[in-house]
């Protein structure tokens, strides 16, 4: 379990970058975990030691992330920006 702690200042800061009518096309629980993934990638959250296996994030934005020992074993990263 990931216990997560952003400031709502640095937060709002990242929510007002993302364009939401190109990151939320639909009600799809994929496009909602890949953007929330995105936002919180964004705001620095280490998912360092994580279990991402099996997750479903098409085309999130995981640019800088951090990343060490995280498992992705049959997930789903089409698209997904790590540069």
């Amino acid at each position: 379990m990931l216990h997560i702690t952003i400031h709502l200042s640095r937060l709002n800061k990242y929510i007002k970058e993302i364009d939401f009518k190109n990151e939320i096309k639909n009600d799809g629980i994929e496009h909602a975990a890949s953007f929330a993934i995105s936002l919180l990638n964004m705001a620095g959250q280490s998912f360092s030691n994580s279990d991402f296996s099996h997750v479903k994030i098409p085309k999130a934005n995981l640019s800088n992330g951090v990343f060490h020992f995280t498992d992705f074993k049959g997930a789903n990263l089409n698209g997904v920006n790590f540069s």
